[in-house]
């Protein structure tokens, strides 16, 4: 039934919106790409064990930039497996790390360069960052035809409707976790909350963020 649904939805046209020629012609290539980088990745996951080397790393940053989406801070929670399920990391270490993402130039998934460096050395920041990279390169290329049409059928909009939702649990998920390790007395209390009116209000760099939060830090509990 959902193989006939699928089938359906992508060969019914819209009156509003038909696609063109062109686009169902690849839109077959596209499927098979997609499914053999799914299944690759399947593979990549069943061969990710506890054992660290470089290509355990890979294959475990193959899967989280496979799989991530939306903003950046989805991978906090991806990330949590480093601690939870392989124990290569502590959770202070995590915590460092996502720290040092968010004070050093680019987005977020610089925290991956970071973690492949501290359990690998320069290889491992090496590997790491070009493995988390690699599937967006390879689904860009892959959906590069389909992605336009995505918003012509039902079942694609609510399939992105769906994976924007997920994607604000998985940062509540997140948040949640990460609380528990740093929200430990009144004063990150004070200093979590202050931090949030100010964002809310001014909208500030979160370069500058950190850094007044470094001060805000330093002087409660110096004093």
């Amino acid at each position: 039934m959902f193989w006939l649904h699928f089938y359906r939805e992508f060969t019914t046209e819209t009156p509003a919106n038909r696609p063109s020629e062109n686009s169902r012609i690849r839109l077959p290539k596209t499927l098979i790409i997609l499914l053999i980088l799914l299944g690759v990745f399947l593979l990549i996951d069943i061969l990710t064990t506890s054992e660290i080397s470089l290509w355990k790393l890979s294959s475990f940053c193959l899967k989280v930039g496979s799989l991530l989406y939306g903003s950046g801070y989805v991978l906090i929670a991806f990330l949590q497996d480093l601690v939870d399920q392989f124990h290569w990391l502590t959770q202070q270490q995590l915590l460092d790390a996502i720290a040092i993402g968010q004070i050093t130039p680019g987005p977020l998934i610089s925290s991956v360069t970071f973690i492949g460096y501290l359990l690998l050395g320069l290889p491992g920041a090496i590997v790491g960052t070009i493995s988390i990279l690699l599937p967006a390169f390879l689904f860009s290329a892959a959906l590069n035809s389909l992605v336009p049409q995505m918003r012509n059928f039902r079942w694609t909009c609510e399939l992105l409707d769906a994976i924007n939702v997920t994607s604000i649990a998985l940062m509540a998920s997140a948040f949640l976790t990460l609380s528990r390790s740093t929200l430990i007395n009144w004063q990150t209390l004070l200093i979590a909350l202050f931090a949030c009116l100010i964002n809310f209000r001014w909208k500030l760099n979160i370069i500058l963020m950190i850094f007044l939060g470094a001060i805000s830090g330093w002087i409660l509990f110096r004093f």
